[in-house]
């Protein structure tokens, strides 16, 4: 409901994947996706709007930042996420994507920023075979709470090593 509370130990970023994402209406799909409190994706968001729009000065101004940050190995993140969840027009406002395309946006974006407690809400929804066995594989060699609703006992199973479960008020504990 409205009036539920999380509260979390200082200094854990949290990330929420709703069903029905909400995006600042004038981004494009890049601003959306690096829409980041954090440096390192912040440097490679400028670098990848300047190469979108082929500004040369920004481009060796954001290179040069990238650099000093050593970010390059979140820029190959960013382009393995986005790939791999099919985004690939980087240029378009986020207003014209479709409701799955929206959620995979979402999602990719939790996956770039990593949250250390993940909130997933049904995340296989709107995804194929390809990009959920990708999900799988990439959530599972990291290190992160995972708090998911989902209908996918598959997925459920080869994502987490210890599952809790809370069923009317109580609680189940399983390992493996």
């Amino acid at each position: 409901g409205e009036n539920a509370r999380i509260l979390a130990a200082k200094g854990i970023t949290i990330g929420y994947l709703r069903q029905d994402p909400h995006f600042n209406p004038t981004d494009n799909v890049l601003e959306a996706a690096l829409d980041s409190s954090n440096k390192e994706i912040q440097a490679i968001k400028e670098l990848e709007l300047a190469t979108i729009f082929g500004n040369q000065k920004k481009i060796q101004v954001a290179i040069e930042l990238v650099d000093d940050l050593k970010a390059w190995d979140i820029e190959a993140r960013i382009k393995e996420v986005l790939g791999k969840l099919k985004i690939h027009d980087l240029k378009q406002n986020v207003t014209s994507l479709s409701g799955g395309q929206q959620k995979r946006l979402a999602l990719a974006k939790l996956l770039i920023d990593e949250p250390e407690f993940l909130i997933l809400d049904e995340p296989t929804n709107h995804l194929d075979i390809e990009m959920i066995e990708w999900l799988e594989n990439y959530l599972s060699v990291r290190s992160m709470t995972l708090f998911m609703v989902t209908h996918d006992r598959y997925f459920l199973e080869r994502v987490c090593n210890e599952i809790i479960e809370l069923d009317n008020g109580r609680i189940f504990s399983y390992k493996g």
